[in-house]
């Protein structure tokens, strides 16, 4: 490998450029022509025909007939359609996006025998540049010729023509003459230099230079502009006007002309054919070659460093940077050199570590270099101290290094001999030797190490391990700092602002400050940061400057919001490395060169030219305000947007309102938004462009989704009278329907007021009172008052329930056991028995059953069943849950069974009970009204032919009682 050094090469002030063709989608490196259209767009004309360019992809148009020849010139005329024409003598336009041949023009031109030179297109007329004539075309009218050469030879041709829009001139050049067309109508002739000419417009003069001879530029007045180019073989292929800066197009690179000193500057693109040159409305500059695609200049003052210095690597990578007090500058590289420049850029040394390994840090320590590829002193190209250097390097107060390596953190001394100077509060260590030299090194941890620094202020150590942020104190007190989610924090870079606070660059929880050792505040990519991955921090007097995998980002002290300041230059997809920052200037180490500008530079902003498209339904275009019938309710949006200086680094923020109040982002590559099968109503769809914290103005189109027929007022009113019918209908329906209910009611409550019947009868009043009378006879009056004194319980408690559809199963409980003391005065001694089972975990307060449903089947048990009964005689009644949706109530006696009873009742004349029938017809009723139906089931007892008694079985739904 063999390197060339310059000790004070010049350098010139070179724009820093890139090459577009790192985008996919550039179908060809030729490049005849360019033009930024009044919307913004980039125009070229390539040998594969036109092209346009947004700043993502590129866009080729198709011709109209099989042609497909290469376009060598572009215009745009006063309603915004492009122009062009190809090497054939044919001239195009672009409509729906297809070129379409000008038939005018090409019949013209087929029947002429002259090459098409040039053509313009001025207020909707075209003009047509022949070799020997000027012709004019209109619409509708037949063509006028301008002028033409009457003695026409090849010596004296038409070869150029341009249109000066602000004093609306016509400016046309031949071999001998100069020519002037006024708007009147006037042609002037004036002589030239012979030779073939190309026009450039330049601050409202025009200048001509001719092909093919000396290097020379001249006004129409004769005047003669003399350029000096470093070959004298280099020749103008052509002369363009960008940012108001004269630019001369060669064979051997781009020279910009200073017309006032009359001098040609350095140039660059060296060794680059170059056709043309534009700017568009960022003031971004474009470059077209001749064989080697499209080159970008983001901004004509963010310069590149020219490095002196050759390498075998394809690509050689600047890793490190940083500026003396002097203001030196100084470049480490990937393949272990370390370039000094001076205070004009000027490349004036060369450090060689011998070494292939990249610098990752250059700190400069008095008449040192300290690198991570070993320590040179100024002036020598050779290392004092050779090899790996750390990743990290700071000083500390006791004249000691704080050095962060790939395997330890630690103190190395000063004077990079013998020990470190060891504070006694320290832990006592082994001090061992470091890289092999004179010197050793106090270890902190064995950990692989990031950054260090160290805090005057506070005595305090700061290392960034992989594992996490320590801090080290001379009280021998060792801090782990953690996120405010308790995180570990691994630290790229660790600095000072000198009122107390730390800023730390993370590798994944982005910028963090530190205060009394503790997270008091994180800016993360949430918070606007271009990435949380951030690489090197500093900080200047308005803010904190910061360089992340996704580029260098600039933190604003008062308003502490982050915001990509590399946007705008360019920088997509370029790895920045390294930076470093002097009261004016920013310097950047990246893949592709040491770039640099002014700070201003980094602050300015360019809002992206967002287009929001008309309202697209079924492949139609729609104005805004349109409305759709509801079949064609899936409508689209389409964006177009042109931001060159971000390359594609933006996203689309839209919503319909009425959907969302939020907004939904997608990134620039998505130009279309569809909405499917939306609901009849009035909309307004909203979209903008963002890119890092600058928005564009809110577009906005409006559309309407009519609604169907049957949503319709006409239909609205006749399904109303329709509804009205049925209203009407339903009304009747419902009206029978509550009379019907109404009077199963009444029929409920005289089924009610029966029951009330049972309860009261004169029968089973005159055998109470009968009773009565015996107990008194018998002397009995205490039991007789006690009996008295239950029958008017009785009877005050059916009294109680006698205006109740429902009472509660524990109200039904105690009227029945009223009942059944009443009734076993009547049966001698103990031999009538009533048990009673009920749900001991249930409150049978809570739940209600119809009023009086159950007591008329233990009254027919007792008159029917157990009377007649000789023996003992029971009775039992219980309760239970059968399932979620009813009560079982059984009432079981051991009665003589029905059959038995019939035949006696019989015998006396008697009929069924009437209470039961009763009850069967009120529970009939109540079946009518209620969801749930109250079940009966009767069943004779036997028992090999045996009668053993009755068993009722009343299902009743559950039903909560109401507070």
């Amino acid at each position: 490998m063999v390197f060339f050094f310059w000790s004070s090469f010049v350098v010139a002030q070179t724009p820093f450029y890139r090459k577009i063709s790192f985008l996919e989608g550039l179908p060809t490196q030729v490049i005849y022509d360019s033009y930024v259209a009044k919307n913004g767009m980039l125009y070229l004309g390539t040998d594969k025909g036109l092209i346009a360019f947004d700043g993502i992809r590129f866009k080729e148009f198709p011709f109209n007939e099989n042609l497909g020849l290469a376009v060598n010139s572009i215009q745009e005329d006063n309603n915004g359609v492009i122009w062009c024409k190809n090497f054939a003598n044919q001239v195009f336009f672009l409509k729906d996006n297809i070129l379409q041949l000008h038939q005018s023009a090409h019949k013209i031109l087929s029947q002429d025998l002259n090459n098409l030179v040039d053509f313009l297109v001025v207020d909707d007329k075209l003009w047509l540049l022949t070799e020997k004539k000027l012709l004019l075309v209109r619409k509708d009218k037949n063509p006028k010729i301008i002028h033409q050469f009457k003695a026409y030879n090849q010596e004296n041709a038409f070869t150029a023509i341009t249109y000066d829009s602000r004093i609306k001139k016509i400016y046309i050049a031949s071999i001998e003459h100069f020519f002037v067309l006024h708007s009147n109508g006037i042609l002037e002739q004036f002589p030239t230099q012979s030779g073939q000419k190309e026009l450039t417009i330049y601050n409202g003069e025009v200048y001509y230079n001719i092909k093919g001879r000396k290097n020379e530029i001249w006004d129409k007045n004769g005047n003669r502009i003399e350029t000096i180019l470093p070959d004298k073989n280099t020749y103008f292929i052509n002369t363009s006007v960008a940012n108001n800066d004269f630019w001369l197009c060669t064979s051997d690179g781009l020279y910009e002309l200073n017309v006032t000193q009359r001098k040609t500057g350095d140039g660059f693109l060296r060794g680059k054919k170059i056709t043309d040159v534009v700017s568009d409305k960022e003031r971004n500059i474009w470059v077209s070659t001749l064989d080697e695609g499209l080159y970008f200049i983001p901004n004509k003052n963010f310069l590149k460093l020219d490095v002196a210095l050759q390498t075998s690597k394809t690509q050689l990578n600047f890793n490190s940077v940083a500026t003396s007090q002097n203001g030196h500058l100084f470049v480490g590289t990937s393949n272990g050199k370390i370039i000094e420049f001076n205070t004009k850029q000027e490349q004036v040394f060369v450090y060689d570590s011998k070494t292939d390994m990249e610098v990752e840090y250059i700190y400069l320590y008095e008449n040192k270099i300290i690198s991570s590829i070993g320590i040179f002193n100024l002036g020598q190209s050779n290392p004092v101290i050779g090899g790996y250097f750390g990743k990290n390097i700071t000083e500390d107060a006791s004249d000691n290094f704080v050095i962060a390596s790939y395997n330890l953190a630690g103190l190395l001394p000063k004077q990079l001999k013998g020990e470190p100077s060891v504070s006694n509060h320290f832990k006592a260590k082994e001090i061992i030797n470091f890289n092999n030299g004179d010197f050793s090194i106090y270890p902190f941890r064995f950990k692989r190490a990031r950054s260090v620094f160290y805090c005057d202020k506070k005595d305090l150590y700061y290392v960034g391990y992989s594992d996490g942020l320590y801090v080290y104190d001379t009280k021998q007190q060792i801090i782990e700092i953690k996120t405010k989610e308790g995180k570990p924090i691994v630290a790229s870079r660790i600095i000072s602002d000198g009122k107390g606070a730390i800023w730390v660059a993370s590798t994944q929880q982005g910028i963090l400050k530190i205060q009394n050792n503790k997270v008091v505040q994180a800016i993360a990519k949430e918070n606007g940061l271009s990435s949380n991955h951030c690489k090197r921090i500093q900080l200047d007097s308005n803010g904190l400057w910061v360089v992340t995998d996704n580029g260098l980002d600039f933190i604003d002290f008062k308003s502490m919001k982050p915001r990509n300041v590399g946007l705008n230059l360019g920088l997509k997809g370029i790895n920045i490395n390294d930076f470093s920052i002097t009261n004016d200037q920013v310097f950047l180490a990246t893949n592709e060169g040491v770039l640099y500008s002014d700070k201003q530079i980094f602050q300015d902003e360019v809002v992206p030219n967002f287009v929001l498209s008309k309202i697209q339904s079924k492949n139609q275009w729609f104005a805004d305000g349109a409305a759709f019938d509801f079949q064609k309710n899936t409508v689209e949006f389409q964006f177009q947007t042109i931001h060159y200086k971000s390359l594609g680094n933006y996203n689309y923020e839209y919503r319909l309102k009425e959907l969302d109040t939020n907004w939904t982002t997608q990134n620039a590559l998505a130009t279309k938004v569809s909405f499917l099968a939306l609901n009849p109503g009035n909309y307004t769809f909203e979209a903008r462009v963002r890119t890092s914290d600058v928005v564009t103005p809110i577009q906005s189109r409006t559309f309407i989704i009519k609604k169907p027929f049957w949503m319709t007022y006409w239909f609205g009113t006749l399904m109303a009278f329709l509804f009205i019918g049925i209203v009407f209908l339903v009304f009747k329906w419902a009206t029978n329907r509550a009379r019907n209910k109404q009077l199963i009611k009444e029929q409920l409550a005289l089924s009610q007021l029966t029951a009330l019947r049972t309860q009261m009868n004169p029968h089973f009043m005159f055998n109470v009172l009968n009773a009565v009378q015996g107990l008194i006879y018998s002397n009995q009056k205490s039991r007789a008052n006690e009996y008295l004194g239950a029958f008017s319980d009785l009877m005050r408690k059916t009294l109680d329930v006698s205006d109740k559809r429902s009472i509660s199963i524990y109200e039904e409980l105690e009227t029945i056991q009223l009942y059944i003391e009443l009734e076993k005065a009547r049966f001698d001694g103990d031999d009538f028995e009533f048990l009673l089972e009920v749900p001991n975990q249930l409150d049978l307060h809570l739940y209600e059953i119809p009023s009086l449903i159950v007591q008329p089947f233990v009254e027919n048990a007792i008159k029917h069943g157990l009377m007649h009964k000789t023996g003992k005689k029971t009775l039992n009644l219980s309760i239970k849950k059968e399932n979620e949706n009813y009560w079982k109530f059984e009432i079981k006696d051991n009665g003589i069974g029905r059959e038995q009873s019939g035949k006696i009742n019989a015998n006396m004349k008697k009929h069924q009970s009437f209470a039961t029938k009763a009850t069967s017809n009120r529970i009939a009723l109540i079946n009518k009204l209620s969801p749930l139906p109250i079940t009966l089931q009767i069943n004779d007892l036997v028992k090999e032919e045996m009668v053993l008694g009755t068993q009722v079985i009343l299902q009743i739904p559950i039903k909560e009682a109401t507070l």
